[in-house]
C-alpha cells in the first residue's frame, strides 16, 4: 500500500458556524478543533473589519485556506427554493452579485486567499437553454473579476447530473 504523502488540513467553513464578529469567528473555529477556515468573505465587505479579521486569524494561528460568497437572495429551505433562488440565476440580483463580486475579489487578494467559492445556482441540463446561456455568461464573468485580482474561483453545484457538470466545464 503507498503511503500518501499529500499534506492534510482539516478546516471549517465559517459561514456554517455563524459568526457574530471577528472575536466569536475565532472562537468558534478554535471549539471545533480546527486551525483552517474557508472564510465567509461578505460579513469582512459588509459589517466587519478585515484587518481586525486578519489580526484575529494570524494571532490566534488559524489560517484562512479559501474564502467563499454568498449570493443575494438566496434561499435554502428546500431544494426547489435553491434552485429558484441560488448562485447567479435571478436577473434581480445579478446586479449586487457581480458587485459583491468586485469587492470580494478585491478582499479576498488582500488577505493572501487564493481561491473563492461560490454557489452556482441550478444550472439547466439542456445544453440549448437560454438561460442555461445567461448563468455560464455571468459564471464566466465572475470567473473573470476574480482573475484580475489573482484569486481563482471555484463552484458550488449539487443538483446536476455529472454530464451536465461536464457540458458546462467544457462551455466554460
Amino acid at each position: 500500500m503507498r503511503e500518501n504523502t499529500m499534506p492534510t488540513t482539516l478546516g471549517v467553513c465559517s459561514w456554517s458556524l455563524q459568526p457574530a464578529s471577528p472575536a466569536d469567528l475565532i472562537d468558534k473555529v478554535q471549539q471545533t478543533g480546527c486551525n483552517a477556515v474557508q472564510l465567509h468573505l461578505d460579513p469582512l465587505r459588509e459589517d466587519w473589519s478585515s484587518s481586525e479579521t486578519a489580526s484575529r486569524l494570524s494571532e490566534s494561528g488559524i489560517k484562512a485556506v479559501s474564502g467563499m460568497m454568498t449570493m443575494e437572495g438566496e434561499d435554502y429551505t428546500t431544494l426547489e427554493t435553491i434552485k429558484a433562488t441560488g448562485g447567479v440565476r435571478c436577473d434581480d440580483t445579478w446586479p449586487a452579485n457581480r458587485e459583491a463580486a468586485e469587492h470580494n475579489a478585491a478582499l479576498a487578494a488582500s488577505l493572501g486567499i487564493q481561491l473563492v467559492t461560490f454557489h452556482a445556482g441550478w444550472i439547466p441540463h439542456e445544453s440549448d437553454s437560454s438561460e442555461r446561456a445567461v448563468m455560464i455568461d455571468r459564471v464566466r464573468e465572475l470567473g473573470r473579476i476574480f482573475a484580475q485580482s489573482g484569486v481563482a474561483v471555484s463552484l458550488e453545484t449539487g443538483q446536476e447530473t455529472a454530464q451536465t457538470l461536464l457540458g458546462v466545464l467544457d462551455e466554460l
